[in-house]
């Protein structure tokens, strides 16, 4: 789990999120340390720890398709995590602040327990 450490929810309605990523992570001394970037599989851990909070079940990552990381992100934004359900738990997702989009993908979900 990265919530709580990597990092945290301001607010959440529904199936939107802002979050915080922690900058001083250890993550991003390696990734990088002179100019951190957000890992893209932070990203995706991070999507599947929101879905379940929303939903109140354990998703796991079924499949992701349609993946785009459109800019480089760094820990200092805060960033906005919008989830639009297409349905037989097939999401659209992006991430964005209030100038740049960072990720779009399209992923698909399967229940594996009945709640959180």
């Amino acid at each position: 789990m990265l919530n709580g450490d990597f990092y945290k929810i301001l607010e959440q309605d529904g199936l939107h999120f802002v979050v915080q990523l922690n900058a001083a992570h250890k993550i991003y001394k390696g990734h990088f340390p002179e100019q951190p970037v957000t890992p893209g599989a932070c990203l995706l851990q991070m999507t599947q720890e929101l879905l379940s909070l929303a939903t109140g079940k354990k998703m796991q990552l079924a499949s992701v398709t349609n993946l785009k990381f459109v800019a480089p992100h760094t820990p200092d934004k805060l960033i906005s995590v919008d989830f639009k359900n297409v349905g037989n738990d097939k999401y659209q997702i992006t991430i964005y602040d209030s100038t740049t989009v960072y990720a779009k993908m399209s992923e698909q979900y399967m229940c594996t327990d009945s709640d959180v």
